[in-house]
């Protein structure tokens, strides 16, 4: 069964330490993203996020995520993770899947849960998934940093967090 994300319901969220003294927090819309399932197991899931629309209410610093410095995001206007594998129960699930990046694609691994469906108000199909992971940022070609203090201005480990929402098209 295809499940597909309600992009008003999912979100894609990023942490990154600033300065080694504070976690700078943002997230990315969703422009498209499905998920696959048997029974109550799920076998595949592909998010595709929009670079473009990164939020972490400093709009100077929004600007210098999308450029050449970081995502690339004229060049690369899509963020794509397309899992590959998909093991454990419901509420402890292990993805593995390809995470492409400003054009680097690199295998990941996350920790995931779903929820079991339920039927909502108009009589949709609908469940809930989380997953999280942590990358190098540099592993995708995003090297630009700057030394203030003695300390890093942009921490290189980026934890990334998914909740969303899926439902069962008509």
């Amino acid at each position: 069964m295809v499940w597909e994300f309600d992009p008003s319901h999912t979100s894609a969220e990023f942490a990154v330490r600033h300065l080694g003294i504070m976690t700078v927090r943002g997230h990315m819309n969703l422009v498209r993203g499905t998920l696959e399932t048997e029974g109550a197991k799920a076998v595949g899931a592909e998010l595709v996020l929009d670079p473009k629309t990164i939020d972490t209410r400093e709009p100077k610093r929004d600007a210098h995520l999308r450029s050449p410095d970081f995502l690339l995001a004229d060049e690369h206007p899509e963020i794509v993770f397309k899992a590959t594998g998909i093991s454990g129960q419901r509420d402890s699930l292990k993805v593995t899947g390809d995470l492409s990046i400003r054009g680097v694609t690199k295998s990941v691994e996350l920790a995931g849960a779903m929820t079991p469906e339920i039927t909502d108000h108009r009589g949709l199909k609908r469940l809930g998934v989380s997953a999280e992971t942590t990358i190098n940022r540099k592993d995708f070609g995003m090297e630009w940093n700057h030394l203030v203090d003695n300390a890093l201005m942009v921490g290189d480990e980026v934890k990334i967090t998914v909740e969303g929402e899926a439902f069962q098209p008509q």
